[in-house]
């Protein structure tokens, strides 16, 4: 039974968390206000979560592992190498940064705010990076390869997802997406590639 209602706590403060981020951002939102919305004292919420940050990453990181394990279904469904990149680019770039009214921008307030004793782990964005390095790959021909850290080229892709959050939620969805997708298709395929495809 205690167990039971530990996992009822829990939950009430996940959704309590959820909804306040979602309709006042991180960085206004305050532990006694998540505490209040889910109907239990603020020294509470420190037995189940040691901080905010790590309330904000219970409530974020099960959607955004779920949306990279739809994407990599999506994606390996796909023949066409193009195709299968500019996929994973809306997603990344433009459909997960708006989504739910650019929730992903809760991270940047997250992280810009962090202190090193709130105990920040970069296991997600290792993840994910680890699923779109190897989705990326398979858009690449060996020619592209070569010379091309691929991991690396999946952190700056995650860099700029970012940068598209935070965009996307000062002036919505970037002016400049397609060509900015063009010309990472150009990029990771390279040049001939690229315009192999598209004659």
């Amino acid at each position: 039974m205690v167990q039971v209602k530990k996992a009822e706590g829990r939950e009430q403060i996940l959704r309590a968390a959820q909804k306040l981020f979602e309709e006042k951002g991180y960085a206004a939102t305050s532990m006694r206000e998540i505490a209040v919305q889910s109907g239990t004292a603020a020294s509470n919420l420190y037995v189940y979560f040691p901080s905010k940050l790590s309330i904000l990453f219970a409530v974020y990181g099960p959607w955004f592992r779920q949306q990279l394990v739809d994407l990599q279904e999506r994606a390996r469904a796909i023949g066409d190498p193009e195709a299968r990149l500019r996929e994973i680019l809306v997603t990344l770039w433009d459909r997960l940064p708006s989504a739910n009214n650019g929730f992903a921008n809760n991270i940047m307030q997250a992280l810009s705010l962090a202190q090193p004793s709130e105990g920040y782990s970069r296991d997600l964005l290792h993840w994910a990076e680890a699923i779109v390095a190897e989705l990326i790959d398979t858009c690449r021909p060996p020619t592209a390869r070569t010379g091309v850290d691929g991991d690396a080229l999946a952190h700056i892709i995650f860099m700029a997802f970012d940068g598209f959050a935070m965009n996307y939620k000062l002036v919505g969805r970037a002016k400049r997406m397609d060509r900015c997708i063009e010309a990472m298709s150009q990029l990771v395929l390279g040049p001939s590639r690229h315009a192999a495809g598209r004659v």
